[in-house]
């Protein structure tokens, strides 16, 4: 998917004397490549990116996401793979929604009244992507956290300009933020998505992401998970017929594990 000006229709070799930083979005690569200079090692450059396409990319992933990491250290002749996926709340049930049993169509389990399970409180599982990147880092970074997040950071407080996708993605889910006015407030400015393009596009800007991304910065996960932070996640849950609890959140934690091999036609994977 091509966001920036050029079409191009075909792929291209990329060829780099010191390393290549690749994701979905120009800016969160760019944060990463920023690192890379700054002396960081590919460990900083990918938790930068994974940062800051929390940031950029609000549709695809963001810091209450959850996600998996594979790192292999060359030197070592080493594999390690991070894991940080979605967690039930404690007060998760079996019954907690509702299947609708539609005539002439079957029961799907994924059926549910009023999509629950999709959008709402109640289709947030305990988020495990501050804990993963900051364990990744923790255990392979080079550079202090904290300038690790910068860019991201950035980002959030000073805001960058809309593009195409973005826009055309908020669009497409209008319905749902409108549905809950925090988020409305963020990507519905005066009740419309905000415009894309060179000359008419528009800036976004989370500043309250900007301030829980500093929080992080400066004191680590438990920031995240613990603290003002998880006290307002549970709050706002409780108001809205949520389920994780500041329990949910302190017990969260990513795991660093050893991959499965096997060989296959001589080939180890």
């Amino acid at each position: 998917m091509v966001l920036q000006s050029r079409w191009l229709p075909n792929k291209t070799e990329v060829v780099a004397e010191h390393g290549v930083v690749v994701s979905m979005h120009p800016i969160a690569s760019e944060a990463g490549l920023e690192i890379l200079k700054q002396g960081g090692n590919a460990i900083d450059a990918a938790v930068a990116t994974g940062f800051a396409i929390s940031v950029v990319e609000p549709m695809m992933s963001c810091i209450a996401g959850v996600g998996y990491m594979m790192i292999h250290l060359a030197g070592q002749g080493k594999t390690v793979a991070i894991e940080y996926p979605p967690r039930a709340p404690k007060a998760a049930r079996p019954d907690m929604y509702k299947v609708l049993d539609r005539p002439g169509a079957g029961i799907s389990i994924y059926d549910v009244e009023d999509e629950e399970n999709i959008v709402g409180y109640r289709s947030i599982a305990v988020p495990g992507t501050v804990a993963g990147l900051c364990l990744a880092h923790k255990m392979f970074g080079k550079l202090p956290l904290a300038a690790v997040m910068e860019p991201a950071i950035g980002l959030a407080e000073d805001g960058f300009e809309v593009n195409w996708f973005l826009a055309l993605s908020i669009a497409n889910s209008m319905g749902e933020m409108s549905r809950f006015p925090g988020t409305a407030a963020v990507f519905l400015p005066d009740g419309r998505p905000p415009k894309s393009g060179t000359l008419l596009g528009e800036r976004l800007v989370q500043r309250d992401l900007g301030q829980v991304l500093r929080l992080i910065a400066k004191n680590g996960p438990e920031a995240f998970y613990g603290g003002d932070v998880a006290a307002a996640i549970e709050e706002d849950m409780k108001r809205n017929g949520g389920l994780i609890s500041r329990q949910d959140l302190a017990s969260y934690q990513a795991v660093a594990l050893n991959p499965r091999r096997i060989t296959y036609r001589d080939c180890e994977v």
